[in-house]
C-alpha cells in the first residue's frame, strides 16, 4: 500500500485534515494490532472537558468516555 497516498503527517491529522486508514478485520485478528498501535502513537493526549455541571480533569483517577 506504500506509494498509493502521501505520507502520513501527524500535524494534518492533529489538525483534522487527513485520516488515517487501517485495512483488517477484527474476526481473523488481522491488522488490529496496527489500528491500536496508530491510535496510542497519533492520538491526543486526553483534555480537560467542560460538562454542564463541572470541569472533568483527564488526570481524575475514575474513568470517563465518550464512544461515538
Amino acid at each position: 500500500m506504500q506509494g498509493a497516498s502521501n505520507e502520513f503527517d501527524e500535524e494534518l491529522f492533529l489538525a483534522g485534515e487527513i485520516t488515517p486508514v487501517f485495512f483488517g478485520t477484527a474476526l481473523g485478528n488481522f491488522g488490529v494490532d496496527h489500528m491500536l498501535d496508530g491510535l496510542v502513537a497519533w492520538a491526543p493526549a486526553p483534555m480537560p472537558r467542560q460538562t454542564d455541571t463541572r470541569t472533568v480533569e483527564a488526570s481524575e483517577e475514575k474513568f470517563t468516555g465518550f464512544c461515538l
